[in-house]
C-alpha cells in the first residue's frame, strides 16, 4: 500500500470541489478509496480474517487519518474550540482569538463574530450593543475584549463578596442580614426573592 502525501487542508467553502477531487485522487492512487463506497468484507470464507485486517488498515488510513483530521485555521481547530468553565476566561479568549486570527481570506469582522459566538452567554457582546456604538460600525475585537474584562471583573467581585458574606454569616449567624430582602439565614446570592 502506498503512503499518502500531505493533503492541503480545506480552505473555505469556495475550495471544496478542488479539495474533494484532490483527496479522491490521492485515495485512489493509494488504493484505499474503495472503503468510502464499498461495504466491509463479510465473514464466511478462508481469507476472511486477512481481508478483514486489510480492510481495517485501509479504512483507518482513509477515514481515520485523512477524513477525521480537522484542517488547521479558522475552519478547523477554532470550530472545535470550547470555553471551559474552570479555566481563566480571558486566557481562553486570547486562545480563541489566536485560533481564529484572520488569514488572507478571512475578514476581520468574521473573526470578531466567530470569537464572540464562542464566548459563554454572559460574556458575549450583544448585536444591539454593537449597533449603539458611536459611528455604528459594528462589533470590534476591542469591544469583545472590553466587555469580557468587565464581565470577568464582575464575576470575581461576586465571588469575593460571597466569600465575605459567608464568613460574616459564619461568625454571627443571627446578626447577618441579606442585603436584598433584609432577612436572616441566607446570603444575598441565595436569596429566595432573587
Amino acid at each position: 500500500m502506498a503512503s499518502l502525501p500531505m493533503i492541503k487542508p480545506l480552505d473555505g467553502a469556495d475550495g471544496y470541489l478542488r479539495w474533494k477531487e484532490t483527496v479522491l485522487l490521492h485515495l485512489n492512487a493509494a488504493g484505499v478509496a474503495h472503503v468510502l463506497s464499498e461495504t466491509p468484507p463479510a465473514g464466511g470464507h478462508a481469507s476472511s480474517p486477512a481481508a478483514s485486517r486489510k480492510w481495517a488498515r485501509e479504512d483507518a488510513l482513509c477515514r481515520g487519518h485523512i477524513l477525521a483530521t480537522p484542517p488547521p485555521g479558522p475552519c478547523g481547530r477554532f470550530m472545535h474550540f470550547r470555553f471551559d468553565d474552570g479555566a481563566p476566561a480571558l486566557e481562553q479568549l486570547a486562545h480563541a482569538e489566536a485560533l481564529a486570527a484572520p488569514g488572507e481570506a478571512v475578514d476581520a469582522a468574521v473573526v470578531v463574530n466567530m470569537v464572540n459566538s464562542k464566548l459563554p452567554a454572559d460574556m458575549r457582546v450583544r448585536d444591539d450593543t454593537a449597533a449603539q456604538r458611536p459611528g455604528g460600525n459594528g462589533m470590534t475585537m476591542k469591544m469583545v475584549w472590553d466587555h469580557a474584562r468587565i464581565m470577568e471583573e464582575s464575576r470575581i467581585c461576586r465571588i469575593f463578596d460571597d466569600q465575605q458574606e459567608e464568613a460574616a454569616m459564619a461568625e454571627d449567624p443571627e446578626g447577618h442580614r441579606c442585603r436584598k430582602c433584609g432577612n436572616r439565614g441566607h446570603i444575598t446570592r441565595k436569596c429566595p426573592r432573587a
